[in-house]
């Protein structure tokens, strides 16, 4: 016997049923649900008498019977005549079986009891938010492929005149996934991340002629602006045709091609307004703006400084200190003052 496990799809009352027969019989397994949890509404109601000896046999009869409304007698109505018609009388079957009726118990409540008795006998053994995407057969069984990128949940929008495009792409944006078709009645759906856009986006492939560009470079620019702007991975330039090969998904292929149609065939141009002004070198100098390049400072005592200004001048503190800037020679003699401290600053 092969120890490779059986794949059961589904986290229904009839998935978790067959994951609890399956254990009962010691075969391996693993069950995949693609939601984020069990189901909270009701689908299936009725639990038939066969189902019940099916329950007894793994053990979860008693929880059953505990949570379902025991059905002895089941009627029906016609409904294009309303009439009712003959109902079936179950306790014909007590020679048969041991549940000679039927039991009504919604699908939201049967389910927990069939997990939490599957998770006792096999733990780990339910894989939530577990999508089948595809599956091959192979010589000694079958290789499957699950995505667990997205969390199964319900969105509520209102579009008003809305095709089933624009619906898609609406709820795409809400749930941050996007999708793809498979086949003409499928479709794939998965989270918006990079490595699933590489791995699952349809490409498309076109070839773009360039008479326009004259050299090899000048077809690599261009094939280089094509996978910077729009990230396009991969651009093959042709110098030898003049022709750049594309292959991405589909709407950046389509933006690809709105971009080098704006390109244009001719060589881009630059108009040039210049403006030239003659300018005389002599100017400054004529009008006496010359800066000295050479100073001296001298520190003068305040009993010379006195001598200077006159007797009008008041005396000042001894210890007062004032500069002098001499910035030019000139004709007039200065007075003989001894100077100290004199230095030189260039």
């Amino acid at each position: 016997m092969t120890d490779k496990p059986i794949l059961v799809v589904g986290a229904g009352p009839v998935g978790l049923t067959a994951a609890l027969g399956l254990h009962f019989y010691g075969l391996p397994f693993a069950l995949f649900e693609e939601d984020a949890d069990l189901s909270r509404d009701t689908k299936a109601g009725t639990i038939l008498t066969r189902t019940l000896e099916a329950f007894r046999r793994y053990g979860v009869a008693d929880q059953v019977l505990a949570n379902g409304l025991r059905v002895d007698e089941i009627g029906d109505v016609e409904r294009a005549t309303n009439r009712a018609r003959p109902s079936v009388q179950t306790d014909l079957l007590t020679e048969d079986t041991r549940y000679p009726f039927v039991l009504n118990m919604p699908q939201h409540h049967l389910e927990p009891i069939l997990m939490r008795a599957l998770e006792q006998r096999r733990p780990g053994a339910l894989h939530l938010q577990h999508r089948l995407i595809s599956f091959r057969t192979l010589a000694d069984g079958v290789a499957a492929t699950f995505d667990e990128s997205v969390i199964s949940r319900q969105i509520r929008f209102d579009l008003g005149q809305a095709d089933f495009y624009t619906a898609m792409e609406a709820a795409c944006q809400m749930t941050h996934t996007f999708w793809t078709p498979l086949d003409p009645r499928q479709i794939l759906l998965a989270s918006e991340t990079p490595q699933n856009h590489r791995q699952f986006d349809r490409m498309a492939l076109r070839t773009f002629y360039l008479p326009g560009l004259s050299s090899p470079q000048e077809l690599n620019d261009v094939a280089n602006m094509v996978r910077n702007v729009l990230d396009v991975r991969m651009v093959n330039p042709q110098p030898g045709t003049s022709t750049i090969v594309a292959r991405a998904p589909r709407n950046l292929v389509d933006a690809a091609t709105r971009l080098l149609e704006g390109l244009g065939d001719s060589r881009p141009q630059v108009l040039l307004d210049v403006h030239v002004y003659e300018i005389a070198n002599s100017v400054t100098h004529n009008m006496g703006l010359r800066i000295p390049n050479n100073f001296q400072l001298f520190n003068i005592p305040a009993g010379a400084l006195a001598a200077l200004a006159g007797p009008r001048m008041e005396e000042p503190d001894s210890s007062a200190m004032a500069q002098v800037t001499k910035f030019a020679p000139t004709d007039e003699p200065e007075p003989e003052l001894e100077p100290r401290g004199m230095r030189s600053v260039s």
